[in-house]
C-alpha cells in the first residue's frame, strides 16, 4: 500500500523567561513614553544631594519641560536616546526663556533607571564629554538629579 503520511505540528505559546524578554522589549523606554517625574534631589557644583522641588514631564518622543524650583524651565524640543531600559546615554536639545531672554543648548549625559527612581547625571558646556558616572565636583559642569515616577 501506497500512501502519504502527513504530520502536522501545532506550536503553542511557551511560558517562562522567553516570554518575560519578549514583555520586556514590549514595554516602551522610560525616557521616550509619556510620564511624569517628580524631582527629589539635585547636586551640582560639587555640593551633596540635596531636597528640590520640581518636575520632569515628558510626551512621546522624550520631548517635554524640566522645572526645577527656582531655576529658569527647560523646554526639550529634541532627545536622540542610546541604553536601554535600565541606563544608557541621552543628548537634548534645550531652550528657556528668562530675565536675561531667551537661549538654547545641548545637554548631554547619563541615565539610570532603578524602580520608580530615574537618576540624570549631565553637563550642559559645551566643549564637556559626556559623563561617565552620577558625580558631580567642583567647577566641573555636571549636575546629578534623582527623579520619583509620579503614577
Amino acid at each position: 500500500m501506497n500512501g502519504i503520511v502527513l504530520l502536522i505540528a501545532l506550536a503553542t505559546p511557551a511560558s517562562g523567561p522567553a516570554d518575560a524578554a519578549v514583555q520586556a522589549a514590549l514595554v516602551e523606554h522610560p525616557l521616550s513614553s509619556p510620564s511624569t517625574w517628580a524631582v527629589d534631589r539635585l547636586a551640582e557644583l560639587g555640593g551633596r544631594l540635596e531636597k528640590r522641588r520640581g518636575s520632569l514631564k515628558l510626551e512621546k518622543g522624550a520631548c517635554g519641560v524640566l522645572d526645577v524650583f527656582p531655576s529658569t524651565p527647560w523646554t526639550i524640543i529634541a532627545s536622540r536616546i542610546t541604553g536601554d531600559h535600565e541606563s544608557g546615554k541621552f543628548e537634548w536639545d534645550i531652550e528657556w526663556a528668562n530675565e536675561f531672554g531667551p537661549g538654547n543648548a545641548t545637554v548631554r549625559g547619563i541615565y539610570r533607571v532603578r524602580g520608580d527612581r530615574l537618576w540624570l547625571c549631565f553637563t550642559s558646556r559645551r566643549n564637556d564629554e559626556t559623563p561617565t558616572d552620577f558625580t558631580t565636583k567642583l567647577y566641573n559642569g555636571r549636575t546629578v538629579l534623582v527623579l520619583r515616577r509620579v503614577k
